[in-house]
């Protein structure tokens, strides 16, 4: 009898112990997960950041364009008496 009870004690440790066992390895692979998470937010926040100062930079640039074709083409258009744009303002 004393066999049975010693034999139903150490089969309970073993499951309890791998009970413990499997509750670690849960949260070990719930903490990659979480680690994972991280990093592909950061890598869209690098993409998302990178995308708009791609943005920004090629507004940039169409903007200085336009103004130094606008500079450069005005003054002749002007001295020569055309108008590029006409403007009318009616105050009604």
């Amino acid at each position: 009898m004393n066999y049975f009870s010693s034999s139903s004690s150490s089969t309970s440790s073993s499951s309890s112990r791998s009970s413990s066992c499997s509750n670690s390895s849960s949260d070990s692979s719930s903490i990659s997960i979480v680690v994972i998470l991280v990093v592909e937010a950061s890598a869209a926040a690098a993409v998302v950041t990178i995308v708009v100062v791609v943005v920004v930079v090629v507004v940039v640039v169409v903007v200085v364009v336009v103004v130094v074709v606008v500079i450069s083409v005005w003054p002749e258009q002007f001295l020569e008496g055309k108008k590029l744009v006409e403007i009318k303002i009616k105050i009604v």
